[in-house]
């Protein structure tokens, strides 16, 4: 728990460190944010070591894609579905003072934490990460939460067909 805890103070100075760079960037069309990380963390389809990426709504008419370039925008690293997240309050809103929000998947010991939802500055609602199946799984069984899951390949023109993967459900 002091892991997770000391990984959360982490994430969330990282966070306030660079959010007034990622509030600076404008195009909110694409929701650009550059996020830090302190640690490893896990996002749908990869594991992505602690450093600095590039969040951003994919191009598409879809508005249901996101994708993670590293620093310097050279590279895809992955891009993944999302759904809406549960809404923040005002006071949440206000409280986040113009900065992205990032919740995370408590891991145990060992395991990178998972990011859960992600709230753009603006946004009252969040971004809700779809995790591949086989991911999902062992997420679950690692959380012993319901983890939101998707086994739709992640296309301009996709619909993704959500499932939800709970712990000890299909071969945890």
């Amino acid at each position: 728990m002091k892991r997770i805890l000391l990984l959360a103070t982490n994430l969330t100075l990282a966070i306030v460190l660079c959010a007034s760079h990622a509030a600076a960037q404008g195009g909110t069309f694409n929701q650009r944010m550059y996020l830090t990380f302190s640690g490893t963390v896990q996002v749908p389809g990869r594991t992505l070591p602690a450093g600095t990426y590039l969040f951003q709504l994919a191009g598409t008419t879809s508005r249901s894609i996101m994708q993670v370039y590293d620093k310097a925008e050279q590279h895809l690293l992955c891009q993944f579905f999302f759904i809406p997240a549960r809404d923040r309050t005002t006071r949440q809103l206000d409280a986040a003072n113009g900065k992205p929000v990032v919740t995370l998947r408590e891991t145990p010991e060992g395991v990178p934490p998972a990011i859960d939802v992600v709230y753009y500055p603006t946004d009252l609602t969040g971004k809700a990460f779809l995790y591949p199946k086989q991911q999902a799984q062992q997420l679950a069984a690692a959380t012993h939460q319901p983890i939101p899951s998707t086994d739709t390949l992640v296309d301009i023109s996709a619909v993704p067909s959500v499932v939800t993967i709970l712990p000890g459900v299909d071969g945890q």
